[in-house]
């Protein structure tokens, strides 16, 4: 699964409407909770585990996959 369409379903959005900029700024749905949700489902769906730090580090789609790729997950 692609991380868009990750994103898109976390936050029920069109996939093809997000790209690496998309963040809490940009979507309304991203807030404190939605982000909890959204780094369970990153967690669950690449079956890795992400610190504190990185979860908030993880503030775009552009971050949450240079997150991901240092983990060695092709998103």
């Amino acid at each position: 699964m692609s991380l868009e369409q990750l994103v898109g379903d976390v936050f029920e959005i069109e996939p093809s409407r997000l790209d690496d900029t998309t963040s809490p700024t940009s979507l309304d749905r991203w807030d404190s909770l939605g982000h909890l949700s959204l780094i369970s489902a990153v967690e669950e769906t690449y079956e890795v585990f992400l610190s504190t730090s990185e979860m908030r580090e993880a503030r775009s789609i552009g971050a949450l996959r240079q997150i991901l790729e240092a983990k060695g997950v092709a998103v």
